[in-house]
């Protein structure tokens, strides 16, 4: 190969810099993928670690409810403070704790008088036992709910113990009700979420000991060496009586158990067990004495990274042998008419200008020589022109002369029309001068020419303090909004000459913030140019207040309505499943209609949970790669039964070339499902719902379709308000929120999309929505969607 050839030498630069990038792309991609597939198995543990533990959580609750409920019950009561009870009352309250035992969760219901002997219980060998040793009897017989875990001295098996102090009328203490709950239940949970998601889970006690595990070879071990303090609290107080506990590997777990460490904390730890690499997630259960811990292998992400490397390595030499065999031969062939262009360049040189363009390549060759002939005939011909030449340029001077009278005349009317502005800017300051609106006027570059009083009111600086300066600068009142907002207010009224109007955050002379509705307009002369912009600003922190405290009211009552609700669902679908008993056809239907109503009601309190998360900013955006055929096809699923109901034909067109977008799943399926459920519902049988999503320009557009009621022309202008419901639909359909749409507008614009639709009464209805093509942008948060 001839290195002085310059498609040689290109052909080698070439082949460099493939193989450079090729390897810059091997390094990133092994580094980034790793980070990633590490950051999703994190985040995967974190939230599978979240959901067990509110799972958790609210069976502690449950369990802490029944042994209040036991401790208040007038049997209760009159028994404890009876001294030598009956038989027959014996009986009467050992039935009423066996009717609490719904689906037999509890191994023990019984009661203790305060000398620590059981007086009554359902499991009859604890009657008659004496357990005043017991942490969580001398808890509660000194006025105090506790909660504990011990391996029984009777059955000589773990139970979590819940007991609560009984107290007489006159409040004086007579007695412990306590409730024990078998390990079987809490590891059954375990269970089920192991099955879901591949993980280990681990549930300790305050010590640190392994009371429930989905490995049972762990259970009464300890995650790591336990202090010399905790051993002894053990010995002294009969907790495990019996068993060495041994410890586990799980040192940096046992740490955060001492230290009572709180939320959600992860690290990476070598198993020695599994010998293998782990991610380990450690969260304390609200309220109660435990901590679950969850792992899974990290070893899988370097594997996949290395596996990924190899393909990208075998991939970037195969770019450098066929670059090295294809791009002499290419080049060669392209750069063939230079040696053409050299030759009519020298022919020029001579003095020959009589040249033909010879290279019919239809590229920038090709124009090349087709530009040297037309030099060349330009050259020639420029010696004939020179005296033409000079007799035009007398003829411009002429008509230079006429222009420069004509300007004269063009100046001396545009200074007759900037002093009737001025007349009419003054007609304009008397007229605003005692407006309550903060309204000033400045000059093209935004120097304030005038403010009304108002802007004392409303910002703290005096009219002099601002004239002459230029206005919403950080020096005045302004300069707290992010650069991209002023770049879009200039671009929109000094370059569109449009008016601009938004809401901003400034702040006063003394520093306070507030918030203001601000609208920006161009006055144009009449050639079009800007000669003043009018601004007009509206203090609207007090009406922004009302809105969060209406916001914080919303999200509060939802948080204290939600326990009722799930322990109303629970037992109602405990008494619909037997455990309380066969019910007879009319009770059959009398709770059916208690949990339809409950599950409303739930439904009702999710939407008013997500609309006051997503306005307030706490909801998490995860953005995941989501296949949208795969996310509308559950979607249908999810409602099939009421499409079947209703005999409902639905189509589904979808680009076949949209590939994954990277959107968070949860949300998006929020606003696909409430599109598709009001057309379900708002469509008549036999009715017609369709599905479109497409590429347009740099956006996904979703669309769907309906000839059902339609809205008619008076509400559409309110169909996304919160609580809103057409007249028309609410003679259709008595239930619902009116809070579907505004949540679907809601994660929508969230999103960086925007949602509009088209309805005829007669036709039906269509909703669009966008999705940004790029993907929806990560956003930090508090909570999940429905969570």
């Amino acid at each position: 190969m001839n290195f002085r050839n310059i498609s040689s030498r290109a052909s080698l630069y070439i082949a460099f810099i493939i193989a450079g990038f090729g390897l810059i792309a091997i390094t990133l991609t092994y580094y980034f993928s790793t980070f990633e597939l590490n950051k999703q198995k994190t985040e995967n543990l974190k939230s599978v670690l979240l959901q067990s533990g509110q799972t958790l959580e609210e069976s502690i609750l449950q369990s802490t409810r029944l042994s209040a409920s036991i401790a208040n019950n007038p049997l209760t009561i009159d028994l404890l403070q009876t001294a030598s009870p009956s038989a027959k009352q014996l009986a009467v309250v050992d039935q009423n704790l066996i009717s609490l035992n719904l689906g037999n969760i509890y191994s023990a219901l019984y009661l203790i008088k305060p000398n620590g002997i059981t007086i009554v219980s359902t499991d009859k060998t604890f009657t008659g036992q004496n357990y005043s040793f017991r942490p969580y009897f001398q808890k509660a017989i000194s006025g105090e709910p506790y909660l504990d875990v011990n391996l029984g001295i009777t059955s000589n098996k773990l139970g979590y113990y819940f007991s609560t102090p009984v107290a007489n009328r006159d409040g004086k203490l007579i007695g412990v009700a306590v409730v024990k709950m078998a390990p079987e239940y809490f590891n059954s949970l375990l269970q089920k979420v192991q099955s879901n998601s591949m993980m280990d889970l681990i549930i300790a006690d305050r010590f640190g000991v392994v009371v429930s595990s989905t490995k049972k070879a762990r259970i009464l071990s300890s995650l790591g060496k336990l202090k010399s303090t905790s051993l002894k609290t053990i010995a002294d107080q009969q907790i495990y009586p019996g068993i060495n506990v041994s410890a586990l590997q799980y040192t940096v777990a046992q740490q955060m158990v001492d230290n009572n460490v709180s939320g959600i904390n992860t690290t990476s730890i070598y198993d020695v067990e599994d010998n293998e690499n782990e991610l380990l997630a450690v969260l304390k259960i609200n309220n109660a004495p435990f901590w679950i811990i969850s792992e899974v292998s990290s070893d899988d992400i370097f594997e996949h990274s290395q596996e990924f490397g190899l393909i990208i390595v075998a991939t970037v030499l195969l770019a450098v042998i066929g670059a090295l065999i294809c791009v002499p031969i290419v080049l060669s062939k392209m750069l063939s008419p230079i040696k053409v262009i050299s030759r009519m360049a020298t022919e020029i040189g001579g003095g020959n200008f009589n040249q033909i363009n010879k290279i019919h390549t239809k590229d920038e060759l090709g124009d090349l020589g087709n530009s040297i002939a037309i030099m060349a005939t330009t050259l020639k011909n420029r010696y004939n022109d020179l005296e033409n030449t000079a007799s035009s340029q007398l003829v411009e001077v002429d008509q230079k002369n006429i222009n420069i009278e004509n300007s004269n005349i063009a100046l001396t009317n545009l200074l007759e029309d900037l002093e009737s502005s001025k007349n009419d800017l003054e007609k304009f300051k008397l007229a605003v001068e005692n407006a309550s609106d903060h309204i000033i006027i400045t000059d093209p570059e935004g120097i304030v020419l005038f403010a009304n009083s108002a802007v004392n009111k409303i910002t703290g600086f005096t009219v002099d303090e601002i004239l002459s300066k230029k206005a919403g600068v950080k020096d005045l009142w302004g300069g707290l909004m992010p650069k991209d907002f002023y770049n879009k207010l200039w671009q929109t009224v000094k370059i569109d000459k449009k008016t601009f109007s938004g809401e901003v955050t400034n702040h006063r002379k003394d520093g306070q913030k507030y918030t203001a509705l601000a609208s920006i307009s161009p006055v144009l002369d009449q050639n079009g140019d800007v000669i003043y912009f009018v601004g007009i600003e509206r203090d609207i922190s007090h009406e922004k207040e009302v809105d969060r405290m209406k916001t914080d009211f919303i999200s509060l009552a939802s948080h204290q309505l939600r326990t009722p609700l799930s322990a109303m669902n629970w037992f109602s679908e405990m008494l619909l499943a037997g455990d309380a008993g066969a019910l007879n056809p009319t009770q059959t239907e009398f709770v059916n209609n208690i949990a339809l109503s409950n599950a409303r009601m739930t439904d009702l309190v999710n939407s008013l949970l997500n609309i006051s998360r997503i306005e307030s900013g706490r909801i998490i955006v995860d953005p995941k790669p989501t296949n949208l055929t795969v996310l509308i096809s559950e979607v249908i699923t999810e409602i099939d039964i009421n499409l079947k109901e209703k005999q409902q034909l639905v189509s589904v067109n979808i680009d076949p070339g949209l590939t994954k977008i990277k959107i968070d799943p949860k949300l998006i399926r929020e606003v696909y499902k409430n599109l598709l459920t009001n057309a379900n519902k708002y469509t008549p049988i036999g009715g017609k719902i369709s599905i479109t999503v497409s590429i347009k320009d740099k956006e996904i557009l979703s669309q769907v379709s309906d000839n059902g009621l339609g809205i008619p022309k008076k509400d559409q202008s309110k169909i996304f308000e919160r609580f809103y419901r057409a007249e028309n639909i609410i003679k259709l359909e008595t239930e619902g929120t009116g809070l579907g749409l505004y949540l679907a507008k809601s994660i929508v614009e969230s999103s960086g999309g925007k949602i509009w639709f088209d309805s005829d009464t007669k036709t039906g209805t269509t909703f669009w929505f966008t999705l940004p093509l790029s993907g929806v942008k990560a956003k930090k948060g508090e909570v999940l969607i429905n969570s």
